[in-house]
C-alpha cells in the first residue's frame, strides 16, 4: 500500500539525484578540461609575449648603443627601425589574437553551458513526467486494492 508507494517514490527520487549528480560531475570534468586547455593557451601566449618583450628590450638596447655612438649608418638604423616595427606589430597582433581567442572561448563556454542547461531541463522534464505517471499508476493500483477490500 502506502509503503510501496513511498518506497517507489524514494527510489525514483534517488535515481533522479544520481542522474543530476552524474550530470554535475560531467560538467565539472568538462570545465576542468576546458580550463586546462585555456591555461595551456594562455601560458603559450605569455611565453611568446615574454620572448617578444625580451627581443624588444634587446633591440632597444642596441638602438641606444647605436645612438650613443652616433652611428650614421642609415641602412642599419632603417633595419633596426623596421625590425622594431615588426616586433611591435607582432605584439599588437598577439594581443588582438588573444582578445579574439578569449571572446571565442567565452562564447564557446556560454554555448556549452546553455546546451547543458537545456539538456538538464529536458532530462528533468522527462523524469518529472515519468514520476507523475508512476504516481498515477500507483494511485490506480491503490484505488483498485481499496475497492476490492
Amino acid at each position: 500500500g502506502l509503503r510501496v508507494v513511498t518506497r517507489s517514490l524514494n527510489n525514483l527520487i534517488k535515481e533522479k539525484d544520481e542522474v543530476v549528480q552524474a550530470h554535475n560531475e560531467e560538467r565539472r570534468r568538462m570545465q576542468k578540461t576546458e580550463r586546462e586547455f585555456m591555461e595551456k593557451i594562455m601560458k603559450e601566449h605569455e611565453e611568446a609575449m615574454l620572448r617578444l618583450e625580451s627581443k624588444n628590450k634587446k633591440l632597444e638596447q642596441t638602438w641606444k648603443e647605436v645612438k650613443a655612438r652616433e652611428a650614421h649608418n642609415d641602412s642599419l638604423r632603417r633595419k633596426l627601425a623596421d625590425e622594431r616595427k615588426m616586433i611591435e606589430l607582432a605584439m599588437e597582433r598577439k594581443k588582438a589574437d588573444e582578445k579574439v581567442l578569449d571572446l571565442a572561448e567565452s562564447q564557446k563556454r556560454q554555448k556549452k553551458a546553455d546546451e547543458k542547461v537545456l539538456e538538464l531541463v529536458e532530462s528533468q522534464k522527462r523524469q518529472k513526467e515519468k514520476l507523475l505517471q508512476k504516481i498515477i499508476d500507483l494511485e490506480k493500483k491503490l484505488d483498485q486494492k481499496q475497492a476490492l477490500e
